[in-house]
């Protein structure tokens, strides 16, 4: 296992705990683990919203307490997100937090 198993097995080692759950509140030898909210604000079955017209408050509302937007890879490669999309979360953070990369491929969605 890598990646990410091996930093989970590690600290829950180190935190001496048998659930990840339970590393949010357990002394972890000076690491500090963050809720999957942090990371994982909204549920792979749930994805496609993110890529929808009209769900940019949604998912403002979701993500306001996360660290970062994952979007799962694997299962939104497949959308399509639609020419203008208006209130669109995908492209409304694409455009916030990645303007060059936005601007150079804006309208090519």
């Amino acid at each position: 296992m890598n990646g990410p198993g091996v930093i989970t097995r590690v600290l829950m080692r180190r935190c001496n705990v048998a659930s990840v759950h339970k590393m949010i509140s357990a002394e972890c030898d000076g690491f500090h683990v963050l809720p999957v909210p942090k990371f994982y604000a909204f549920p792979f079955w749930e994805s496609a919203m993110f890529f929808k017209p009209g769900q940019l408050a949604h998912a403002q509302n979701i993500l306001n307490s996360s660290l970062l937007i994952h979007y799962w890879n694997k299962i939104t490669a497949s959308y399509v997100l639609p020419a203008g999309g208006v209130n669109v979360p995908f492209l409304h953070y694409a455009r916030e937090n990645c303007p060059v990369v936005f601007e150079a491929v804006e309208g090519k969605f």
